[in-house]
């Protein structure tokens, strides 16, 4: 732009163009001095001239006080921020996932694994148990078990081993099971050896039981502790955690296919045949006979009664004046039926036993019958009469000639409630009924080995 003569300027600081009438460039703002005016150059510099480097010498310019610039009312925006800030913390996730598999490495130390006490701690398994100490054989049928335990297994569960024995009385039982934090129960009762049993007396035995880790080995009880191993004779009345033993248990002493049972049927046919000349020898339970008329087929059964109190009598069997005891806790001896006949002597709950074994052997119905300090034995007149004989086994010896009525005794419903009320009529207490058909039912089985 040309000058005009008198009235241009130039800036010393910056070399804009200004008026003489300004006293700030309004370009950089430093101080004008007046009549500063750039002389042209009289001489055009060379096209092959170089450029010289013009240094500007830096001046503090006057600050002129300003008045303060209000922004303008706009919105900030936030989410560039809030951007970095997530892809932040997504590439350090991504570098710590990186470092934990491997992936890669770094200079610096590893950073320790993260280890859970639940899955560190060892497993504790916990075992308490009890065991009968003494053992009846003739009520082991009726028994729940021997050996009682409760276990947990604290950390996991543990498959555990289980073995009881009492030698020369059981076998080995064996079975595995799994223990969890929730409380096991178990109660073991190994089965009883096969063939001939040495049971006549009484002994000492023992009773082995363990619980064996299945994947250590290490044992958590190993226990041999004595027992009292009692003959197969001995009876008792009681109850414990082991079974329930009352007078029911009685029923563990019917054996009606037995030898000795047997063998007593068929004298009693003999006998029968001899004291009726012929005319009754049969052992037919509840069946009509052709020497009775439809009148008196009650007879049919306690010809059948007195035809098994003879042949006991002819076997030589005996009554052992003796008491049987229905004293909860009270141990005594009691003989098996074959023991009776061959040992030819019996107190009167064996005879009554040996009377209700030959009377279930022979199909009929038959009860034992405990009056205090006595045992009776009752058999059902015909089937489902609900009337009865009652027998008294310990009139022996007992013969043809004999008066019949003080071994059998008929009682009518009305008589038979009351001699089960008050059997002795003096207020001693009533009687105690056992049904014998209910030992199957009831699972209190004779000890047949």
């Amino acid at each position: 732009m040309p000058d005009k003569e008198g009235s241009d300027m130039f800036c010393q600081k910056c070399g804009a163009q200004t008026r003489d009438n300004e006293v700030f460039c309004l370009k950089c703002g430093a101080a004008l001095t007046p009549l500063q005016k750039p002389e042209k150059e009289a001489v055009a510099p060379s096209a092959f001239a170089q450029p010289t480097a013009v240094t500007t010498q830096q001046t503090q310019p006057f600050a002129p006080v300003m008045p303060p610039v209000q922004p303008k009312n706009k919105t900030r925006k936030i989410w560039p921020a809030v951007l970095t800030a997530s892809l932040g913390t997504v590439l350090i996730a991504a570098v710590l996932i990186l470092l934990f598999t491997g992936v890669i490495g770094t200079s610096a130390a590893a950073l320790p694994e993260t280890a859970y006490s639940y899955l560190t701690d060892a497993k504790e398994v916990v075992v308490d148990f009890n065991y009968a100490k003494t053992v009846y054989p003739s009520l082991y049928p009726s028994m729940d078990s021997v050996v009682n335990f409760h276990a947990t297994s604290e950390g996991g569960n543990t498959q555990v081993l289980i073995r009881a024995e009492i030698p020369g009385f059981t076998q080995v039982y064996e079975q595995k099971l799994t223990l969890t934090e929730q409380i096991t129960q178990f109660y073991i009762k190994p089965p009883v050896l096969t063939g001939q049993l040495n049971l006549d007396s009484s002994k000492d035995a023992q009773i082995i039981f363990s619980v064996t880790d299945v994947d250590t080995g290490k044992p958590y009880v190993q226990e041999s502790a004595p027992i009292k191993l009692m003959s197969k004779y001995d009876f008792i009345l009681w109850e414990d955690e082991f079974g329930e033993y009352s007078l029911d248990n009685a029923l563990a002493w019917l054996t009606p296919e037995s030898d000795g049972i047997l063998e007593l049927r068929r004298n009693a046919i003999d006998w029968l045949d001899n004291a009726t000349d012929g005319r009754f020898n049969t052992l037919q339970g509840y069946q009509y006979s052709s020497l009775f008329g439809p009148d008196e087929y009650y007879k049919n059964v306690l010809f059948q009664i007195l035809g098994l109190q003879g042949a006991m009598s002819d076997m030589g069997v005996r009554y052992n004046v003796g008491a049987f005891s229905m004293t909860e806790g009270q141990h005594q001896r009691v003989l098996l039926p074959d023991d009776v006949l061959s040992s030819k002597s019996g107190i009167c709950i064996e005879t009554s036993l040996v009377m209700a074994s030959a009377l279930q052997s022979a199909g009929m119905h038959a009860m034992l019958i405990f009056p205090p300090g006595h045992a009776q034995v009752a058999v059902e007149t015909w089937q489902g009469s609900g009337e009865y004989y009652l027998v008294e086994t310990t009139v022996l010896p007992f013969t043809a000639y004999d008066d019949y009525a003080n071994v059998v005794r008929y009682m009518d419903s009305d008589e038979w409630l009351d001699y089960l009320s008050d059997p002795w009529q003096n207020g001693s207490g009533p009687c105690y009924v056992l049904d014998c058909d209910l030992a199957t039912k009831l699972g209190i089985v004779a000890l047949t080995n």
